[in-house]
């Protein structure tokens, strides 16, 4: 890590230290300017910028002006210490945000601002961009003390060997790429006054490069902040991941009061057409869209995607983060407005909240031995409605757990057994499996005779070994209970599991990608036809995740280590990402395989997967026999019959489910063949 803020500092400082200036010295003409408000001030500082402000661009200078004021003024800030221009390429978020600890300098006087990018070479140019603007002739005119702005370069420290430039004032620019960092402290009695990240976060950034710039800025950046320092950010949303977009969605609560403007992009409601050109050429046309910025209007639109192709136009004009593949997405259709249901839901149309004894279960649990922001000790079930049911062949996925960071195998065991049945018949008397398993082990005493702590957990487990399987397997075998499927590697802990509990996990490992295809096809939505559960909501799907009532909307915290059971599956279903696919040194690209990060259900759904569909159970003979009866007479449907014709389609129902063709053509019309002509098609 570089030396410490402090130290470089100290060295800057004394550059202009012996002219006794704290404040900037302003001109008559700078105040009075100044007293106009910042429309006219911004217009006669930057006369090149020539365009009309976009409605964002007020938004920022309404929120910063009356700031510095403030802070002039050593008031109370008003309006917060941190500001977010979410603006697409082309928005001039840079222009703007970079003339922002200029107008620090000019109102305010002595000040500090770190000016963050990605990399240091970042960083450089938008310093340099700022030193350029403090040499123009309106600058010299109104604050000439900016106007003459004065280059250092310190080489002691690697992390450290970089441009900075100082004005005679007292103000500091210091250009910071995350691939360097600081380490705050204060500065003869002067910390950062203005913090501005600016395109700190890139496309092609890394998970690992996104974890260390999350870790440099959370770490070193931010803690230089005091009461009033100021934070003003430009991004445009392009990495899911990125620092920025974790922080606009909650995913990180750092800067938790910050005002967020936007994300704006450069057109609303864009429409394109791809077609074919006179040369042959494949093009994307816009067709129509409404700008939000004047000078950018649907000309320039056209031209850059034309320039740099509408995929990239997408991610970085319009925050489109879906672009190219939903963004690595694994689980790519899930929409948890669809995909998730309630228990109530799925009872107003199977009869009860309960899945029926008689559907197939599989159960998946992928091992941890931690909690965190990326991994956990998860496990749920998948069941297969029967072939004779109301929708017969819809999967549904249910019962997700999560389990604190340490929990061991014995405290995982009696969960999943209580969500299978919450008691057990002992002796004709129903007992919870706390009940069964503590009387068990007090009649053994254990803990009259033994000290170690390690032997009491075999003797323990020994006196359970005992007991619980006899109980557990006909139990499952009852439920339809077909499958246990567990992270292979987790070894000690199925043994745990098979010889204590009687739970017959076993060890699979899908590999790299096993079973996401087939979930991909499963989990398609057809947003044509209405959900099957949810009045009024259009999307169908063949897959439904199971949530209680009171977990129905997703969640509103987003940082996942504080996410628990079907929240933070619903979590990773929409977060869980393939690793970009990279280009080699033979020329060839890898496909990207899955994040090891935001993937334990996904993982845990792969293990069910992976070797084909789960099983919906078989019909019987009557079943397969009702299945085959013409719409029209099936019980369901008869409802929607007049009184007269479901009299008849009950003799017709009769007559078909008996089975027996011999049965002679009455001449009244009852019989079977006599219903299969027009009046069964009507």
């Amino acid at each position: 890590m570089s030396e410490s803020l402090e130290r470089v500092a100290r060295r800057y400082l004394a550059a202009f230290k012996s002219s006794n200036s704290t404040t900037v010295s302003k001109t008559k003409q700078a105040r009075e300017l100044e007293a106009e408000g910042w429309r006219k001030w911004f217009r006669k500082l930057f006369p090149e910028f020539k365009a009309p402000f976009a409605p964002y661009h007020v938004e920022m200078w309404e929120w910063l002006w009356p700031t510095l004021l403030a802070k002039r003024d050593n008031q109370p800030l008003p309006f917060g210490d941190a500001f977010f221009a979410l603006w697409g390429r082309g928005g001039a978020k840079s222009t703007h945000t970079r003339r922002a600890p200029i107008a620090e300098a000019a109102v305010v006087g002595q000040g500090f601002c770190l000016y963050l990018s990605g990399t240091q070479p970042q960083a450089n140019k938008h310093v340099a961009s700022i030193e350029t603007l403090l040499r123009s002739p309106s600058i010299k005119y109104y604050y000439p003390e900016l106007s003459e702005p004065m280059r250092g370069r310190d080489e002691r420290s690697k992390g450290w060997s970089q441009e900075f430039i100082y004005t005679s004032s007292g103000y500091i620019f210091q250009p910071i790429g995350l691939d360097v960092g600081i380490r705050g402290a204060n500065v003869d009695n002067q910390r950062v006054s203005m913090i501005v990240p600016d395109d700190i976060d890139r496309p092609t950034d890394s998970p690992s490069l996104c974890e260390t710039k999350m870790t440099v800025f959370l770490s070193d950046i931010l803690p230089t902040k005091e009461r009033d320092t100021l934070t003003i950010c430009a991004q445009n949303l392009i990495h899911s991941n990125g620092v920025i977009n974790r922080i606009y969605t909650g995913q990180t609560p750092a800067l938790a009061t910050a005002k967020f403007s936007g994300p704006y992009p450069m057109v609303e409601n864009l429409v394109t057409e791809r077609i074919t050109d006179d040369r042959g050429r494949v093009r994307d046309m816009v067709r129509s869209g409404k700008p939000t910025w004047e000078w950018y209007g649907l000309d320039r639109a056209q031209s850059d995607i034309d320039t740099y192709t509408l995929e990239v136009f997408q991610r970085e004009c319009q925050h489109d983060l879906t672009s190219g593949g939903k963004d690595g997405l694994v689980l790519r259709h899930y929409n948890d407005g669809v995909h998730v249901i309630t228990e109530e839901e799925f009872a107003a149309r199977f009869g009860s909240p309960e899945i029926p004894r008689l559907w197939t279960k599989d159960v998946f649990h992928d091992w941890s031995k931690t909690k965190s922001e990326y991994h956990a000790n998860i496990t749920g079930k998948v069941t297969v409605s029967s072939q004779n049911s109301v929708l017969p062949g819809h999967i549904f996925i249910y019962d997700l757990h999560s389990f604190e960071g340490g929990t061991e195998a014995d405290d995982v065991a009696p969960e999943i057994l209580k969500s299978i049945s919450p008691f057990v018949m002992v002796g004709g008397v129903r007992r919870s499996w706390d009940e069964l398993m503590r009387a068990d082990l007090e009649r053994s005493r254990l803990d009259l005779y033994m000290t170690d702590t390690t032997e009491l957990l075999r003797a323990r487990r020994d006196v359970l070994a005992r007991v619980l399987p006899q109980y557990v397997q006909p139990i499952l075998r009852a439920q339809n209970y077909r499958r246990f499927r567990m992270s292979h590697e987790a070894k000690s802990a199925r043994d745990v599991y098979r010889r204590v509990y009687g739970l017959p996990f076993e060890g699979v490992n899908p590999g790299a990608d096993g079973g996401i295809e087939l979930l991909n096809h499963l989990m398609r939505v057809d947003y044509d036809r209405p959900s099957p559960f949810k009045v009024g909501v259009m999307g169908y799907t063949r897959v439904h995740i199971i949530v209680k009532s009171e977990k129905a909307a997703y969640p509103a915290v987003l940082r996942s280590n504080e996410l628990h059971g079907s929240d933070l599956a619903r979590f990773q279903f929409k977060h869980c990402r393939y690793i970009p696919p990279r280009m080699t040194e033979a020329g060839m690209i890898e496909q990207g395989k899955v994040l090891k990060m935001h993937d334990d259900f996904p993982n845990g759904l792969m293990m069910i997967f992976f070797d084909g569909l789960p099983r919906a159970v078989p019909l019987s003979e009557e079943e397969e026999r009702e299945l085959s009866l013409p719409a029209r007479i099936r019980p369901e449907n008869l409802a929607q019959l007049s009184p007269e014709d479901q009299n008849r389609a009950a003799d017709a129902y009769d007559f078909w489910m008996k089975g027996d063709d011999d049965e002679p053509v009455k001449e009244n019309g009852y019989g079977r063949y006599y219903f299969e002509g027009s009046w069964l098609k009507r």
